[in-house]
């Protein structure tokens, strides 16, 4: 098996979670319902239409997990497309050499649509109480790539998503995405959530192949904390013939 010339590889720490200000965590989503793979979205045909996959789990938020994938261009093989799979505590998402697809993980209640956000999904969650901030961990990454946070507000009426490049890293490696910079929204009514993997599209990298354990939202008192604890987490690096 050889590394994809254009490939990346990255993981994320352990849980989409909100911390308190007591410092006790408030799960989004953490990736281990399923325990086995239960949850998988796989496109390996070029067209208008993507593929999605909804998971109905009380350990979501919103009581619902959607994954959507579109393969926009097909690589060496056209048969390994591109797929999202969440098993035994990660969020998978790869596609084959040389091709370029997007993903979209969305929080949106439980809508059983994985493409369409239900912009009013999740009615009102106060986040504003419990963090100020998004944190994205890195494990390993051996090319940048493009990827959003959007988040809606107010029954939908208010929303923001912003846009980010992640760097290609060979050491784990911590972000934090402000409140403040999701310009108009108001977080003590959060109402959807949604995070777009490749948002580029064909103008991005091909290859993308990487492992999600963990989006988080932390108090500012705790992003030192999780800094630091990231060095005893292992990585997942996964390898593709061309």
């Amino acid at each position: 098996m050889k590394l994809a010339k254009y490939g990346l590889c990255s993981a994320l720490a352990a849980s989409l979670v909100f911390a308190s200000q007591a410092h006790a965590v408030f799960i989004i989503d953490d990736f281990t319902d399923p325990i086995g793979i239960g949850n998988s979205a796989v496109d390996t045909v070029v067209d208008l239409n993507g593929v999605g996959s909804t998971f109905d789990s009380a350990s979501v938020l919103g009581g619902e997990r959607d994954l959507y994938v579109k393969l926009l261009q097909s690589g060496f093989n056209p048969a390994t497309g591109v797929n999202m799979t969440v098993s035994a505590g990660t969020l998978t998402y790869e596609t084959g050499s040389g091709a370029i697809a997007m993903g979209k993980i969305q929080y949106d209640g439980d809508d059983n649509d994985a493409d369409n956000l239900d912009v009013t999904g999740l009615g009102s969650v106060d986040l504003a109480a419990l963090g100020n901030s998004f944190v994205l961990d890195i494990f390993e990454a051996d090319l940048g790539f493009s990827y959003s946070i959007g988040v809606w507000s107010n029954g939908g009426a208010v929303s923001a998503v912003n846009e980010y490049v992640a760097n290609g890293t060979n050491v784990p490696t911590s972000r934090a995405f402000s409140f403040a910079d999701f310009a108009g929204v108001d977080f003590t009514s959060v109402s959807a959530i949604e995070f777009i993997i490749n948002t580029k599209g064909l103008a991005g990298q091909n290859s993308i192949d990487f492992t999600v354990d963990s989006i988080k939202v932390p108090e500012p008192a705790t992003i030192a904390l999780f800094g630091m604890g990231l060095m005893g987490l292992g990585y997942t690096r996964r390898r593709k013939a061309k």
